[in-house]
């Protein structure tokens, strides 16, 4: 007991120093040189002409085919086989006539795709679970990880989310050992982050308390944790911590979840679309336009084995321009997007997303061979009485499950109402079962997805198998 008793006042002791460090000046915490390097890159390339930011897209596309020709086994073997000549990909455009890389194959050949220069690299074990919780592992070079930082960083400063700001974060849930610990800070970056593991509408009254107490004024979270901190408010009037603006990222941010935060904290809400591999990105700048950071990603949106005709959704496929420990040209993400072609009032030249959906498996299809995305949420679903949230999974094309979140139960009219938006909201006569759950199931990453769909789909024409010679399972 008198162990336990002492490191408890250590780890007391531990957080309150985390805490003072966070007031300190910002010289004794200087950025590593490479991270400054790269955010005055994408800072000095912001507000570039469109011709400009391609031509740097297309140097840095020749670059890395030519370094993947000579410096990684995968490439070598596949340009062999397609009988592609390095040369002939003279920039983005000609990416596709490499073939498409899938999360298998990233597997199967783990070791390689990595580069024989691979330490050379400053090399990073990255792990994502994605939207289907099933982890993955992949390298990305230390340049990789400060390109992709400082396309962060300046979609911050679009936002107004500014360095040296005080956040407070509602992020990943912690494991293991730390599973129990609630939060913790980043005193370097003046940020509290919260385990959402231990986050329910029991404890947002403490998230509060200490958001307040670290003097934050900026809140950084998963769409569904802002939600949940907002109804929280929105039931409670506990309006003690008045973010100045929300930073959103890792899962789809649904219109209804923009404007409910927009209404009850009175600030605005701005998004960051990115994956774990850094083969693709979109950053909302003030105006709300998505911009693909073409500096670092290559991004094509695919429907079949061509871009996705104007106005109309395809699958993202994505390279990364920077990332030569372990390159993943042409990237399969799983998820999709339109594109957007006007060009965005607030002057960058980049190329744009709009309407950026979730998994391809959040797409529901339908009885004629079609589907339906829900990248605006189910509609008037979540206006039922007595509802605070729902996830649909779709088991058979005519068959549901709606798991609903209502803490007083569901009347029975409340249920009929339910059934008959829900069939409103996927456009076709379905069996809707509804089960009442404590909470929304989310993934081992912490995310939560509002639709799943076990019908399989595919925006993408199927790939052929390549039989490559030196297979090396990971």
């Amino acid at each position: 007991m008198a162990v336990d008793r002492w490191l408890s006042e250590l780890e007391r002791f531990r957080s309150w120093i985390s805490f003072g460090l966070t007031f300190a000046p910002r010289f004794l915490a200087p950025a590593p040189r490479g991270l400054r390097e790269a955010i005055r890159e994408m800072r000095a390339s912001e507000y570039w002409p469109p011709e400009r930011l391609r031509e740097l897209a297309d140097a840095k596309v020749r670059r890395l085919i030519q370094y993947v020709a000579k410096h990684v086994p995968y490439y070598r073997e596949l340009f062999a086989r397609e009988r592609l000549d390095p040369r002939e990909i003279r920039g983005v455009a000609d990416l596709p006539k490499i073939p498409i890389l899938t999360r298998e194959v990233l597997q199967e050949r783990f070791e390689d795709l990595k580069s024989d220069e691979f330490e050379r690299h400053a090399p990073i074990l990255g792990q994502s679970g994605g939207s289907t919780g099933e982890r993955r592992y992949f390298w990305l070079s230390q340049r990789c990880m400060n390109m992709e930082f400082a396309a962060v960083r300046r979609h911050y400063d679009a936002a107004g989310y500014r360095e040296g700001d005080r956040c407070a974060a509602l992020y990943f849930p912690l494991e293991g050992k730390l599973a129990n610990r609630f939060y913790w800070d980043d005193w370097r970056r003046r940020i509290r982050t919260f385990n959402t593991r231990l986050l329910t509408r029991d404890t947002l009254e403490r998230f509060v308390s200490l958001a307040v107490q670290f003097r934050a004024d900026v809140l950084w979270a998963y769409p569904s944790h802002l939600d949940l901190f907002v109804r929280y408010v929105e039931q409670t009037g506990d309006e003690r911590f008045r973010p100045r603006v929300v930073v959103t990222n890792a899962e789809v941010l649904y219109e209804a979840q923009r404007e409910r935060a927009r209404r009850v904290l009175g600030c605005d809400v701005f998004d960051w679309y990115g994956l774990g591999e850094h083969v693709a990105a979109a950053a909302e700048c003030e105006r709300h336009g998505y911009h693909i950071p073409e500096e670092i990603v290559a991004v094509e949106v695919l429907r079949g084995n061509q871009e996705a005709p104007e106005g109309e959704p395809g699958e993202i496929v994505g390279t990364c321009l920077e990332n030569f420990a372990q390159p993943l040209i042409r990237y399969c993400t799983g998820d999709f997007a339109i594109r957007r072609h006007d060009r965005c009032p607030c002057g960058r030249a980049h190329a744009m997303l709009r309407e950026i959906g979730g998994r391809t498996q959040d797409i529901i299809s339908t009885p004629e061979g079609g589907w339906r995305a829900f990248r605006h949420g189910l509609f008037g679903v979540e206006q039922v009485p007595g509802l605070e949230a729902i996830q649909l999974e779709q088991l058979e094309v005519r068959r549901f499950i709606a798991r609903v979140v209502a803490p007083g139960g569901l009347t029975a009219e409340a249920r009929q109402v339910l059934t008959r938006r829900v069939v409103e909201a996927i456009g076709f006569e379905a069996e809707i079962n509804v089960i009442l759950v404590d909470d929304i199931p989310r993934t081992e990453r912490g995310k939560r997805r509002l639709v799943i769909s076990r019908v399989p789909f595919s925006f993408l024409a199927q790939p052929q198998p390549l039989e490559l010679t030196s297979a090396a399972p990971r």
